[in-house]
């Protein structure tokens, strides 16, 4: 999903909302997602250095560096295979979004994150 709908869906999720809507309670934590999700789109865009909105191997290895995270080339490889459930050799959006929340935003990437 594309940041305005992951990030919808992730809100209406924290709430166990199950009606669809974003209530008044729920706007604060849309707008934090809204920016989060932002923040994942930029990343992911800035390593996809072919432009075509999927992220290899290397274009993974390059975002790790990016983000300051150290990981040997057998540790980035395992991570990219976690990343990459179909096995096809590259991660969507999606997929990246997922692993990088399932991670709960890893201290090395948090002051990449942070406004600053």
């Amino acid at each position: 999903s594309r940041p305005p709908t992951g990030a919808k869906k992730a809100t209406l999720q924290s709430f166990n909302d199950t009606d669809g809507f974003i209530e008044k309670k729920e706007f604060k934590k849309l707008l934090l997602n809204l920016f989060y999700y932002n923040k994942l789109f930029w990343l992911f865009d800035q390593c996809d250095n072919d432009h075509d909105r999927r992220m290899d191997m290397k274009e993974f290895q390059w975002c790790c560096t990016m983000c300051g995270l150290k990981m040997s080339q057998s540790k980035a490889k395992a991570e990219f295979a976690k990343i990459d459930r179909n096995g096809g050799g590259i991660i969507l959006f999606d997929e990246f979004c997922e692993y990088f929340v399932s991670k709960a935003c890893p201290e090395a990437m948090t002051s990449f994150i942070a406004d600053e």
